[in-house]
């Protein structure tokens, strides 16, 4: 499925979690130049409203080179938190900084608030992060 990309926005917490895009920045710059040569192959994943949960660095090329609609699949959600984010960024290329300040981020959100009874939900969500950023810190 394509949609206009003027009904897209970022979500809130791409920067704070991955830094601001450069095209100064190495990876970016290799983004960009591979979008601009082979077109938006991933679909950028993105909630019922339109936010952008995975893909806010392939949108932002997207924008730069001027292309007016970009393949999406929709999730069946409207908040859209940092533990989504990360769980759909989980196969993006992290330095270890990067790696330990999701977990972190998933402790806070999920894990570390005294009295609160994680569900079922909260408490997969937090395994598969656990294991995903401690295999990744530890190969890095």
């Amino acid at each position: 499925m394509k949609v206009n990309i003027n009904l897209l926005r970022p979500n809130n917490y791409t920067n704070e979690l991955y830094g601001e895009f450069s095209l100064s920045n190495e990876e970016d710059y290799l983004l960009f130049q591979t979008i601009r040569l082979l077109g938006l192959v991933e679909p950028l994943i993105i909630s019922n409203d339109y936010v952008i949960i995975s893909g806010v660095r392939r949108y932002k090329v997207a924008k730069m080179l001027g292309i007016t609609e970009v393949p999406v699949i929709i999730k069946n959600t409207r908040d859209v938190n940092e533990v989504d984010v990360i769980i759909h960024n989980q196969f993006r290329t992290k330095n270890p900084i990067q790696w330990a300040y999701e977990y972190e981020k998933i402790r806070e959100q999920l894990g570390s608030k005294q009295g609160k009874k994680l569900d079922e939900e909260d408490k997969n969500k937090l395994d598969v992060v656990k294991q995903v950023v401690l295999k990744n810190i530890t190969d890095s």
